[in-house]
C-alpha cells in the first residue's frame, strides 16, 4: 500500500486515526499502531511480513540474552547483527552474486525465483541500529516485544524511512504525548509531501522513464539525455523527499518525532555537503555504524581513505544488487577523496562555480544510478556530451512535454529554501496562516483529482 493511494488516503488513514484516538490508554493505542502497521505492510505481501515479525523476535530474543550475559556480549553483538545481514543478504543479493559468479567463472547456474521484501533494507538498519545501542548502552533493552515490532513495523517509516534510531523514540514508544498541534503540524507535513509525490515527482516520471527506460540507445542525443537526467534529478528528490515528509508528518500525527531526511541538497557546495543534506539518516547511519567503528578520519591516511571507499561501496550495494549501484556508490567515494585531499580548499572560495560543479556531478551521479547496466551508462553519458543541448518550446511540443515546462520551473524553484521561507512566513501571521491551509486543503484537492485521473504513480524506493 502506498501513501500516495486512494486507499490509503479514504480508507486505511482515517479508520486507523479513528481507532487510536477514540481509545484512552497508551497500550491500547500502541496495539492499534501495531496491528494497522501489519496490515499496512501485508496489503500486498501477507507472507513477508511472518518473515519481518520471526526476524523482529530473533533478534529481540538475541539482544535480551546479550543484555543479561556477563560474558559474550561482543559474540551475541556479532551474531545477532550477522542473523539480520544474513536475511538481508538470502532475500535481496542472492541472484547477484549467482551472475558475478556466472560472469567470472562463465558458468550457467540458474538465478532463483526470489521475491524481495519491500523496505527490508530500511527495517534491517532499524534492527542493527537497536542492538548495536542496546551494546553501547545508549539505549536500554526493549523488555516487550510488542514494542520492539511496533519499533521497526511502524508504518509511517517502514517501506522507505527515514530510517529512525531506536534511542531517539525509545521514549515517545511509551511516554509520547499527542497534541492538536502536532496533529494539524503532522497533517500540514504529511499533505506538503503529498503534493511532491503526486503533483511533480510523477509528473518528471513521465520524462524519465521515457529517456532512460522507452528510449532506443541508438536515438541517444545530448538534448534528450539532459533533458531525461534533469528529469530524473527533479523526480528522485521530490519522489523521496515528499515520502520522508509524508512519514515525518504520519509520526506527528501519532507523537513521534522523525529526524529530518532532506535538507535541499540542490543548493549544496560540494559532494561532501550534498551527502550532508540528502538521505540524511543514511548518511548517519552508515557514519555511526560504519565508518567510525572502522576507525573513521583518526588513523593513517592510506586508512582512512579506504574506509571512505568500504563506507561507498556499501552505501551503493546497500541500493540495489546490480553493478550500476556499486558503480554508483565509488563514483561518489572517489569524489569525497578528492575533495578532502584539496578540492574542499579550493572550492570554498568558488562560489557560484562550487555550485555548479556540484549539481554536474548529482546529475551524473544519478544518470548512474537509474541505468540499467554499465553500458547504458557508457552510452547515456557520452550522448550528454557529445554536443551542446538545445531545449525549445518546439522541441517539449514534439515530445509531447510542453505541458511539463511549469513543473520544471516550479520544480526547480521548490528545491531551494525560497518556499521553505514563504510558508513559514504564512504560517506566522493570522490571515496568511489561513491562506495557507486553504492552500494545503487545495494541494490535497488537486492530488486526489491526479489519482483519480491517472494510474501511473511509481515509487522509487520500494525496490530498495
Amino acid at each position: 500500500m502506498l501513501f500516495s493511494s486512494l486507499t490509503f488516503l479514504f480508507y486505511f488513514l482515517p479508520l486507523t486515526i479513528i481507532c487510536y484516538f477514540i481509545l484512552p490508554f497508551r497500550i491500547w493505542r500502541n496495539l492499534i499502531l501495531l496491528a494497522a502497521s501489519l496490515l499496512f505492510y501485508s496489503w500486498g505481501e501477507p507472507r513477508m511480513v511472518i518473515l519481518m515479525v520471526v526476524e523482529v523476535l530473533l533478534t529481540y530474543g538475541l539482544t535480551l540474552f546479550m543484555d543479561k550475559s556477563q560474558k559474550g556480549k561482543k559474540l551475541l553483538l556479532v551474531l545477532t547483527v550477522e542473523l539480520d545481514l544474513l536475511i538481508l543478504i538470502c532475500y535481496k543479493y542472492t541472484n547477484f552474486f549467482v551472475v558475478l559468479i556466472n560472469d567470472i567463472f562463465h558458468t550457467f547456474i540458474e538465478t532463483l525465483e526470489i521475491s524481495l521484501p519491500v523496505g527490508i533494507s530500511f527495517y534491517t538498519f532499524q534492527m542493527i541500529s537497536y542492538v548495536v545501542d542496546v551494546y553501547r548502552n545508549k539505549a536500554k533493552v526493549q523488555k516487550n516485544p510488542l514494542n520492539l515490532l511496533l519499533y521497526v513495523s511502524m508504518f509511517p517509516q517502514l517501506i522507505a524511512g527515514p530510517i529512525v534510531r531506536y534511542e531517539s523514540i525509545e521514549k515517545e514508544i511509551e511516554e509520547r504525548k499527542e497534541t492538536f498541534e502536532g496533529f494539524s503540524n503532522g497533517l500540514r507535513r504529511f499533505i506538503t509531501g503529498l503534493g511532491k509525490k503526486i503533483i511533480f515527482a510523477n509528473s518528471f516520471a513521465v520524462v524519465s522513464d521515457y529517456v532512460f527506460k522507452e528510449l532506443p540507445v541508438n536515438e541517444y542525443t545530448s538534448t534528450l539525455c539532459w533533458l531525461g537526467a534533469i528529469a530524473y534529478t527533479l523526480q528522485i528528490y521530490f519522489d523521496f523527499s515528499g515520502y520522508s515528509d509524508m512519514a515525518i508528518g504520519l509520526g506527528k500525527m501519532f507523537g513521534f518525532t522523525y529526524p529530518e531526511n532532506f535538507n535541499y541538497p540542490y543548493i549544496a557546495s560540494s559532494i561532501t555537503d550534498f551527502w550532508r543534506r540528502w538521505h540524511m539518516s543514511l548518511s548517519s547511519w552508515f557514519r555511526d555504524y560504519v565508518y567510525i567503528p572502522l576507525g573513521g578520519n583518526r588513523v593513517p591516511k592510506w586508512r582512512w581513505f579506504l574506509n571512505i571507499f568500504i563506507v561507498w561501496l556499501l552505501t551503493g550495494f546497500w541500493h540495489g544488487a546490480s553493478y550500476n549501484f556499486i558503480l554508483w556508490g565509488l563514483y561518489f567515494g572517489v569524489i569525497l577523496v578528492i575533495e578532502k585531499l584539496f578540492l574542499l580548499k579550493v572550492l570554498k572560495y568558488a562560489y557560484v562555480i562550487r555550485n555548479i560543479y556540484s549539481l554536474l556531478l548529482i546529475i551524473i551521479g544519478w544518470v548512474i544510478f537509474n541505468c540499467s547496466g554499465v553500458e547504458q551508462i557508457r552510452l547515456f553519458l557520452s550522448a550528454m556530451f557529445s554536443s551542446l543541448p538545445h531545449f525549445s518550446i518546439e522541441f517539449m511540443n514534439e515530445l509531447n512535454y510542453a505541458y511539463l515546462i511549469i513543473y520544471f520551473i516550479l520544480g526547480i524553484l521548490f528545491c531551494t529554501p525560497l518556499m521553505k521561507y514563504v510558508t513559514e512566513w504564512m504560517n506566522k501571521i493570522a490571515i496568511t496562516g489561513v491562506i495557507y491551509d486553504a492552500a494545503l486543503v487545495l494541494i490535497l484537492a488537486v492530488c486526489v483529482m491526479f489519482l483519480i485521473n491517472n494510474s501511473y504513480n511509481p515509487f522509487l524506493y520500494f525496490r530498495f
